[in-house]
């Protein structure tokens, strides 16, 4: 009965095991390859690449892979914009786990900045009551990051957006660890005599 409840305990330990992302850093250049690895993923793995500003915000962009089992993923990036970047593993029991977020340099434009682009150009003549032709030109250009505006001077806003340093959200490792299954056969050892 006791080695029943102590059995239940480990496989309940072992169940809330996740996918974790064993990579301790995460320097993506663009056009080299990166290798990504994990361990205790229950069947096959899909990997995604998400974004967002922070942990908290996290959208998936990109499926890199489906199917996975060896453990391991080598990816090579292309085509992506700057910004704050993670992979996400999630395992057939459809557990995921997230790599730490990344800072990345691409050499794609923003797909938010492309879709809000805008330019309009308005030229107008008007004549004063003395016969005087009065002309301006207005041209504004709109995007997501700045602000042109051009009347007979030209006057340029750029705003920043400071990088804020990522948060570790591999928390997989908390539960799973092989050692934490040597301590839980151990305890129960010392439990049962």
């Amino acid at each position: 009965m006791k080695f029943s409840a102590a059995l239940v305990a480990g496989f309940a330990a072992f169940g809330l095991a996740k996918p974790s992302i064993t990579n301790l850093s995460f320097n993506l250049t663009e056009g080299q390859p990166f290798t990504l690895t994990w361990i205790d993923a229950v069947g096959p793995v899909k990997v995604e690449l998400v974004t967002g500003a922070d942990s908290q915000s996290l959208q998936p962009i990109r499926t890199l892979a489906t199917g996975e089992t060896d453990g391991s993923f080598t990816f090579t990036p292309s085509g992506l914009a700057s910004g704050n970047y993670a992979f996400r593993v999630t395992d057939s029991d459809g557990l995921p786990n997230f790599s730490l977020l990344f800072p990345y340099t691409g050499t794609a434009v923003s797909s938010s900045a492309t879709g809000s682009s805008s330019r309009t150009s308005t030229r107008s003549t008007t004549s004063a009551a003395s016969s005087t032709p009065v002309s301006s030109d207005v041209s504004s250009i709109t995007s997501a990051s700045s602000t042109s505006t051009r009347t007979t001077s030209t006057r340029t806003t750029a705003t920043t957006t400071p990088t804020n340093t990522p948060t570790n959200n591999n928390e997989g490792q908390r539960f799973s660890s092989s050692l934490a299954l040597v301590f839980m056969t151990v305890a129960a050892l010392v439990f049962f005599n």
